[in-house]
């Protein structure tokens, strides 16, 4: 009998604690959604190290999604930003996401949102955000398939009610582009000032690199004996969208500036997201 009350009492604390944190959680939520960035987001943190998955994938989706940020958060230095959205407790003076952390935990929702950032098709997670409320997130799986899926896919997509409406007309667009890797082989052409007649996705090493200028790292071929690779290093070098890879590659790496500009263009997602460079060199 006593262990029974002592079970109910432990159970009772349990609920409890879990009531509380859930209206402090609400409570941030109010003040995020008001603008209160200052007040909310330490509440977020904080409920973050405590173990509220809601305010985990809440504060990571505000880091990696918020094209408006604060006077706040603009105002923070690099460790208190890291220290506000990110787990800080392991080695790495980076941290860890907190949808990673969510995700190596079996949260299903924090591993959907981190598929959903990934540069493949994955239709099936673009229908399991939407069927979880999370419609918003499906605006990058769908640019993947539109851009990389089939006709068929396009289709598909376009005939279902699975969609962003500002989605639409980017599908009705690409609904009859052929050539695969579009966007990156428009980044390579651009590059080296040539058009489709030289520079062609029937050539591997041609597709290869196309790839790579669209995904970045891990993606294509970057290899030294691509033979595109040394007009792409020479592109980094010298035009000034890529200056600031440039400039630090000249300055750490000078006898391999050119490996090095590629290697961080790579790192940085490909020559689509080159104008991205200047804000991951100040970090």
């Amino acid at each position: 009998m006593i262990r029974g009350l002592c079970a109910a009492i432990g159970m009772l604390w349990l609920w409890a604690g879990a009531v509380f944190a859930q209206a402090a959680f609400d409570e941030a939520v109010t003040l995020w959604l008001s603008g209160d960035d200052a007040e909310s987001l330490p509440r977020l943190a904080q409920l973050a190290r405590d173990g509220h998955s809601d305010a985990r994938i809440l504060l990571a989706r505000i880091e990696t999604m918020d094209r408006g940020p604060s006077p706040y958060r603009m105002g923070l230095e690099p460790e208190a930003r890291r220290a506000l959205f990110r787990d800080m407790t392991g080695p790495s003076r980076f941290g860890r996401s907190w949808l990673s952390v969510e995700a190596s935990e079996g949260n299903r929702l924090a591993e959907m949102f981190l598929r959903s950032r990934k540069p493949f098709l994955q239709l099936q997670t673009h229908f399991a955000l939407w069927q979880a409320g999370e419609r918003q997130a499906t605006d990058y799986p769908t640019r993947i398939a539109a851009l990389y899926g089939s006709r068929a896919m396009r289709e598909k997509l376009v005939a279902s009610e699975t969609i962003l409406p500002e989605m639409r007309p980017y599908l009705a667009f690409l609904a009859d582009t052929p050539e695969p890797q579009a966007d990156g082989m428009a980044a390579l052409r651009h590059m080296l000032a040539l058009g489709a007649e030289v520079v062609s996705p029937d050539d591997p090493e041609t597709l290869g690199m196309a790839q790579f200028l669209a995904l970045g790292f891990g993606f294509g071929d970057m290899s030294a004996g691509n033979r595109w690779r040394k007009p792409v290093e020479d592109w980094v070098l010298h035009d000034l969208s890529a200056r600031p890879i440039a400039d630090l590659c000249r300055a750490e790496c000078p006898r391999q500036a050119g490996a090095c500009g590629v290697a961080l263009l790579a790192l940085t997602g490909g020559s689509t997201r080159c104008r991205g460079s200047t804000a991951l060199m100040k970090r």
